[in-house]
């Protein structure tokens, strides 16, 4: 089976902030991009390019236009050169909008002090996109024109993007990858950290504005580089064996084959 695999190639300004869907509070930031992290800075450069509002109405219900890719995007994952490192910044947030009504006449509650999780790296990555589809959209120029990765203060520079050939092949044993996966797509692993993450693909629920979920409803278990303390480094993963609904993704770029574990179309 073929599929096309968008490449992005690009370097991190400071590093990024991914906070935890549906946490009001700060919160640790989780280590990497995740797919539906990067799924949205593709939609985001498509509404600035078209010049869209970044959210769609369905029956009266307000989506994020990510939603809109979702039947093209069959996985997104991402790697680093280098080193990523977890910490938290200090600074005074609005708090008006998650008190009561009793206590928000108070202009002194309105402001409070709160660590924000980042991730701090100035390395360069490499996102891939595995493609069903395009559906017109022009992935290439999307790609090129991504400003930012998860909070707008996480600019980065893109150096090239482009599409490429991506061929599902039939290697279950030995696979050497560093880009994450689902920890359910794989049977035994060295060389990596299991985190949560938010499930790909999500419930097009999750998108809908103002959605509550609880928070452990909404994370699924991944597998990605080894992490040693609150630093993720950039290593590969060393995957025994993947489990029979996964797809082992060969992409060939400038003469190298490198492999993404991506989860089954859903049915």
């Amino acid at each position: 089976m073929r599929y096309k695999a968008l490449v992005v190639d690009g370097v991190f300004n400071w590093g990024f902030s991914v906070r935890a869907v549906y946490a009001s509070a700060a919160s640790q930031p989780y280590p990497l991009p995740p797919p539906t992290t990067l799924v949205g800075a593709l939609a985001a450069s498509h509404a600035r390019i078209k010049r869209l509002p970044e959210v769609i109405v369905k029956n009266d219900m307000i989506y994020s236009r990510a939603t809109e890719l979702l039947s093209d995007v069959l996985w997104a994952t991402i790697k680093i050169r280098g080193y990523a490192v977890m910490y938290s910044d200090m600074g005074k947030l609005v708090r008006s909008h998650y008190l009561r009504d009793e206590y928000r006449r108070d202009s002194k509650r309105w402001f409070g002090v709160s660590s924000v999780g980042k991730v701090y790296s100035n390395s360069s990555f490499r996102i891939i996109y595995i493609l069903r589809g395009a559906s017109g959209v022009p992935y290439e120029t999307l790609g090129r024109s991504i400003v930012s990765l998860g909070s707008k203060e996480g600019l980065v520079y893109i150096r090239d993007s482009r599409v490429v050939n991506a061929v599902v092949t039939s290697r279950k044993y030995d696979i050497e990858t560093p880009y994450y996966t689902l920890r359910r797509l794989i049977e035994g692993y060295d060389g990596g950290t299991v985190v949560k993450m938010p499930p790909y693909p999500p419930p097009v629920s999750h998108y809908r504005v103002r959605e509550v979920v609880g928070i452990t409803e909404v994370h699924e278990d991944y597998v990605i580089p080894r992490m040693e303390g609150q630093v993720v480094t950039g290593e590969s993963i060393n995957i025994h064996e993947v489990s029979d609904d996964a797809l082992v993704i060969e992409v060939s770029i400038d003469g190298e084959k490198e492999y993404v574990i991506a989860p089954p179309p859903p049915r």
